[in-house]
């Protein structure tokens, strides 16, 4: 049967979709009414399936017909997967089987690659955000059968329910494979199909929209440790620390999602860690970068920037732990501490005034023209004292401007 499998399928279609999800965290009415077939329920040996370190979240669903040959219309859906699995990895040498379920034509619904729903699969004219469905099927097939559209049905309903994927974005799409003489490799790409598909399709998206309740992922994480530089750092200086976390939770956190992880500082004012261009605001600074996520049960070191405050002696400052959405999750706050060196600039630290705020000035007058104000409590290095009550201070942005010395207090 496996040499059979070297000629079954010339030419693919894809289609993508996840199936951790049901797995975890799905609505029992949905996951109760799947019966997932995996690799070991058909004897399928996954040796050859290699790790794959691209994940993000899914914001489609694609559903792609699979044709086998016309020489081996015969086979029974478990003889389809197995030569899918066989064509795809050994042949073509993908990392894992390019689909994250395959269903048939009898409704059976098969787990594609071992990766969650939130593995990537990229696809040439479509994209890589997208759970991909393969519906195996003979090569004159143009629609679906009663039974693999009624498991299609529901097992679109479960992952749009699962990762908040909008009904409207279920689709079909042809997939054909190409190999990509730059890469040497082979690529998945978009092609035309025909036939009555697309009325196949928008039953099933109707049904998905009419069953739509999206489902809210909880993340979980601990906090193993702060890691801050053991040396007393300058005022005023950039600082890098480490925090190594652990995702105990059963999604993945994606630094580009809702599902970032935001260090809040605690209480009211201006975190005195705030870097500017590097956090959310002057109280958040985010976790993970961009491009970086953490899969559930990983454990990663994350660097964070801050600004040294200025002052003396050790700062620290409490955060709370949310998602970027607002969730708060159920951590400990963590602290960020940092032993400040001695410094022999001046710092100034400003006096509460009578309106709220201090101006700040061109010249060392009080006729002088002002461009900003600062705020009680802020701290400022000295830069030059011009002898009559006047001190320059150099601000956050770089600038530097006068200001009453008898509206600051010096803290060395």
């Amino acid at each position: 049967m496996d040499l059979k499998a070297n000629t079954i399928f010339k030419t693919l279609s894809v289609i993508t979709i996840t199936i951790c999800l049901i797995l975890c965290g799905i609505n029992p009415v949905y996951a109760q009414d799947i019966s997932l077939i995996t690799p070991s329920d058909v004897s399928l040996d996954t040796s050859s399936t290699r790790e794959d370190a691209n994940f993000s979240v899914p914001t489609a669903i694609v559903i792609a017909p699979v044709f086998s040959n016309a020489d081996y219309t015969g086979l029974t859906p478990d003889e389809q997967y197995r030569g899918i699995y066989f064509y795809t990895v050994e042949m073509l040498g993908f990392n894992d089987i390019p689909y994250h379920y395959l269903v048939s034509e009898n409704g059976g619904i098969y787990l594609g690659n071992k990766g969650r729903d939130e593995r990537k699969i990229k696809i040439d004219g479509i994209g890589d955000n997208v759970v991909v469905i393969g519906y195996m099927t003979d090569k004159n097939s143009g629609k679906l059968s009663p039974d693999g559209k009624n498991a299609l049905k529901t097992l679109t309903t479960v992952i749009s329910n699962a990762n908040s994927i909008n009904p409207d974005n279920i689709s079909i799409q042809g997939i054909t494979f190409l190999r990509d003489q730059t890469s040497k490799t082979v690529i998945l790409e978009k092609t035309e199909i025909f036939g009555s598909w697309q009325t196949d399709i928008l039953e099933i998206s109707t049904f998905a929209k009419s069953q739509y309740q999206p489902i809210p992922k909880d993340y979980n994480l601990k906090i193993n440790q702060i890691i801050s530089p053991t040396a007393a750092v300058a005022p005023g200086s950039e600082v890098t620390i480490s925090v190594d976390v652990t995702n105990i939770g059963e999604w993945g956190i994606y630094g580009d999602s809702d599902s970032q992880i935001i260090f809040t500082k605690r209480g009211d004012g201006v975190s005195q860690f705030f870097l500017n261009n590097s956090w959310v605001s002057t109280t958040q600074v985010p976790l993970i970068k961009d491009d970086e996520f953490l899969l559930p049960i990983e454990n990663s070191i994350f660097e964070i920037n801050l600004k040294a405050p200025l002052g003396i002696g050790e700062i620290s400052e409490s955060f709370d732990v949310y998602t970027i959405s607002g969730i708060k999750l159920d951590v400990e706050p963590v602290t960020f501490k940092l032993n400040l060196a001695p410094t022999n600039q001046k710092i100034v630290e400003i006096k509460n005034t009578e309106t709220g705020t201090l101006n700040v000035r061109s010249a060392p007058s009080s006729v002088a023209s002002s461009f900003t104000q600062v705020s009680p409590g802020e701290r400022f290095f000295q830069t030059e004292d011009a002898g009559n009550g006047w001190i320059q201070i150099q601000l956050n942005d770089g600038q530097v401007g006068w200001i009453a010395n008898w509206y600051v207090n010096y803290l060395n």
